[in-house]
Formats: structure tokens, sequence, C-alpha cells
């Protein structure tokens, strides 16, 4: 990007936080360090001029930029856009960003070291350039006094349980960041990260852009007008896989006209490597007949349904029409128990945290009385990888636990990078 048709390149130092930075730390490290700082942060450029990040962007695990759909505070207003973490200034180039499209819209570049622009000046590089600097222990864990080898180590569930809880407040201060960010309410954040839930995790991202096109107040009108039929034809037309489905969709026609809309390309999904229930039309559809007892359960309290309650309520099998069943390969669509979990976990109490102002004790008390759920087989591979095995007895564990591991997996420090660590100089050496 440019701003008044200049592209220039801008070094800021993090007066915050102590230079501690060695050439064989991993970016991944300086990744976990920048999504556990938090915004609002201001940073001065070089030339005396203030930025202030407002929001850091969403953690990206794919291809593409590390963060993405950042707010950034420039002298020329507000801009929104992705950034991108390397140690030096020669990585942008060195893994050939400057000629890739997925980073057009970076803005802000993050550094772990200071390192020399010239040369460098008018080669694409993005706007600002952002020098972190941080202490070694910091990136291992940024906001606690002990390495997370060690707490675990230390106190075993009871240290995996305060991780789980930890993970589930950050979801729910990303839905008040992106509440504040677009002007929504926190009902359409909901219902944004419901639709991100519903189905096969490479496609979550394009389920979850659905909100965009279909607002939940749309959604609730054809919930109400529209059955299973009707829905099932609706979301082949607005998915765009009506395009290989030999189906008519009068439905869709009539109310896409109607909503001002246009159908999604097929070809933005990825191909289906799981269970035919997981088709992102049979989701959304099953989401929509569904949808009353969801915003039901919404619109209580935490402590007016258990867990169990709350998992009946949301699982739903529905017979699917026999026109239907050829194409699709199944005679029901359903919402089990995984994905009912998933649901509750990631939109439903992201939403009571923040609506009703959540203590942690309150959320911990509830999340106890969870039904234990099987763990997902990349969590499996990092438990026996890192030797948790002493903590998990089988691999079906109560939520929490799992977003533990999870907040764990995102935290753990690489072994390379410890034997920089100061908070490991002392110890008797967890290897």
């Amino acid at each position: 990007m440019s701003i008044s048709g200049v592209k220039y390149h801008q070094t800021v130092q993090d007066s915050a936080t102590p230079y501690f930075v060695s050439d064989s730390g991993p970016e991944s490290a300086l990744q976990l360090y920048w999504e556990s700082l938090n915004f609002p942060r201001e940073y001065q450029t070089s030339d005396g001029r203030s930025i202030t990040v407002i929001h850091g962007g969403a953690w990206n695990h794919n291809a593409g930029p590390d963060f993405t759909d950042a707010l950034i505070l420039t002298p020329e207003g507000l801009q929104t856009g992705d950034i991108e973490i390397h140690r030096m200034t020669s990585g942008w180039f060195a893994h050939g960003h400057h000629t890739d499209y997925r980073y057009s819209n970076v803005i802000l570049h993050v550094l772990g070291q200071p390192s020399e622009t010239v040369g460098f000046a008018g080669r694409d590089l993005p706007e600002y350039t952002i020098v972190l600097n941080p202490v070694c222990s910091d990136m291992v864990s940024p906001s606690k006094p002990q390495c997370q080898r060690n707490q675990i180590k230390q106190n075993g569930r009871a240290a995996v349980y305060l991780l789980g809880l930890e993970r589930l407040f950050l979801k729910a201060n990303t839905f008040q960041g992106e509440s504040r960010r677009w002007g929504l309410p926190l009902r359409e954040i909901w219902y944004k990260k419901t639709l991100r839930c519903l189905g096969y995790s490479p496609n979550a991202s394009i389920l979850e852009s659905i909100a965009r096109r279909l607002s939940l107040s749309q959604m609730t009108e054809i919930h109400y007008h529209l059955d299973v039929s009707q829905l099932l034809d609706f979301f082949l037309g607005l998915t765009g896989y009506s395009d290989v489905a030999d189906l008519p969709t009068p439905s869709w026609d009539k109310f896409h006209r109607a909503f001002e809309m246009t159908s999604m390309k097929f070809s933005q999904w990825k191909p289906l490597q799981s269970r035919p229930v997981n088709h992102p039309v049979l989701r959304l559809t099953a989401f929509a007949v569904a949808l009353q007892d969801y915003l039901m359960i919404l619109d209580r309290r935490i402590t007016d349904r258990s867990p169990k309650e709350c998992l009946d309520a949301l699982i739903c099998s529905i017979e699917l029409p026999p026109s239907f069943r050829d194409y699709f390969g199944v005679n029901t669509l359903t919402i089990g128990q995984s994905r009912a979990t998933e649901i509750i976990v990631n939109s439903l109490l992201p939403y009571w945290i923040k609506r009703d102002h959540l203590d942690r004790e309150t959320v911990a008390q509830w999340m106890n009385n969870f039904p234990v759920h099987p763990v997902y087989r990349h969590l499996r591979i990092f438990i026996q990888q890192t030797r948790w095995n002493d903590i998990v007895q089988d691999y079906r564990m109560n939520p929490l636990e799992i977003q533990g591991f999870l907040r764990l997996r995102s935290l753990y420090c690489e072994h390379l990078w410890c034997e920089f660590c100061p908070m490991l100089k002392e110890e008797d050496g967890f290897k």
C-alpha cells in the first residue's frame, strides 16, 4: 500500500521490551510473542511520527501473511491490512513475498532484530516496520513468570485447566475486538464464529465469510419461510455448488434477488476429504433448520442450562429429502456432539463471557460439568511428541483440558530455543 502515492519504509523500535534476540531464534517464537501482546499499542517511527496498532490481527496458520485483518492508526488515518513477521528485513525477499499477490495487503512488517534497510527501499516493502526486540523468555511465555514446560511439569492438569481458561478468554477478547472494529453487535460476531465452526476445517474461513453475504436477520427470515428442501436448494445456490449439482434451485433464484446477493464461486471451496455429512450445504441447512434453538440458548445465561443440556439442544438429525440423497450420499443432515461442542467452545462461551462479564471461576465451574470429548489427531500427536502422556491417561478429555493443550501448543517453545532461555539456566534440565 502507499500513502499519497509514495511508498516508503519506516523502522520503529519497541522500547517497551529490552533487547535479546539471537539469529537462531525461530520466527514462530516472534509470532507467539506478537499474538500475546495486549493492544492497542503505540510505536514511534524513525522520523518522530507515531502509529498505533489497535488490533494485532488474527493469527493465520495457513499460507499467506502471519496475521490478517489488523487495524492500525497511521498519520493518514485508520488502515486495515495484514502483518508479516521476520527476523530481518531480508526475509521479505528471501521468502518471495514481494512477488506473491497474497502479501499485497501487508501494511506492517514486524522484525525480531534491527537490520539494514539501505538498498531495500522502493522494492515493494510494507509501509511500516517495527523492531520488537523481545526478551527470549517473553517469547516462551509472554505474560507468565515461568516457562510453560515447567508449569506443566510442576502443576500437571491444574496448569492445563488454567491455560484452557486463558484460551477461552482470549477468544472472548477477539469477539469484542471484532465487534468494535467492524461496528457490529456481539450477536453478529457470534453468528460469524458459529458459521466458522460448521464444517471441514480448511473451509472454515469460507464458511465464516458467508456472514458478510447473508446476515443473521436474513438467515432468520429463511428459517421461518423455507422448509428443508427449499433451504437445501437455497444453499446450493449461495455456495456455488449449484454449478456442479444437477438440481433445481428455485428458492435461491427467488431469495437472492430479494436479498440482492450473488452466489459464491464453487472454486473457493476446498475439496472434501472427510465424511459427506461435512458438506457445507448440509451443515448450513442443519444450522438454518435449528436456528431458533440456537438463538434460545444464546439468549440464556450460563447458569440457566448445564453443558449437557446445551449440547442436547444443539445436536440435531434431520431426514434428508429423497431427491437430494443421491447427490449428497447421505440420508440425514446432522450436527453431532463434536460439532456442537465446537460451537459452544468457540462461539457461545466467548459471547456469554463478554455479554455477561463472566469471571474465570464461573466459566471453570460450568466447564467442569462438560462431557468428555475425543482429542483431535493433531493434538494427540503434539501430546505424544512432547511426552505429556503421564498427564493424559487416554485421549478423551474435558473440552477445557483440550483448550489448555491447544494453548500450550501455541505457546510451546521449540527445543532449539531453550538453549538461549534465561529461565532454564537454573533448572535441572528439562530436556
